[in-house]
């Protein structure tokens, strides 16, 4: 009976090793895999934020020059001279990711009273293959601060 317990207790060991030599090579193989699968997805997601911080870098340079060029306007008159300027950076800058920034700008939907400017429902997407990420926003802008 003893000598039973004690081979038992030898074997042990070597199937810890074994078990443990088995965990290695299942953490290595995977680890190799998500490196591969994970550049694309931070690629996505850094050009969300680009997407993200170029349209709202573009309304406050339209919201400057809107205010520069008609400072004295009324909350109509600085609308249509932002929508004027918008169209023309359209023209010029435009690239697929920046969602509905000029369309909604284009179409009139959004709101300019007491200097600020007010655009909801704004959206920007990035994606890579089948993986696709949308960001959605609004945006607030007070023109007195451009002045």
């Amino acid at each position: 009976m003893l000598k039973k317990a004690q081979t038992a207790i030898g074997i042990m060991p070597l199937i810890a090793i074994a078990l443990s030599a088995a965990v290695l090579i299942a953490i290595h193989s995977f680890s190799n895999g998500l490196t591969s699968q994970s550049a694309p997805l931070a690629n996505i997601v850094e050009e969300l934020q680009f997407n993200h911080d170029y349209v709202l870098k573009q309304a406050e340079l339209i919201a400057k020059q809107t205010i520069n060029q008609c400072s004295s306007c009324s909350d109509k008159q600085l609308k249509e001279k932002f929508q004027e300027i918008a169209l023309e950076k359209e023209r010029l800058f435009k690239f697929e990711g920046i969602g509905n920034f000029y369309g909604k700008i284009r179409n009139g939907k959004f709101e300019i009273s007491d200097k600020i400017i007010v655009v909801s429902g704004l959206f920007v997407e990035s994606g890579f293959g089948y993986n696709k990420i949308k960001r959605n926003f609004d945006i607030k802008i007070s023109l007195e601060q451009h002045l």
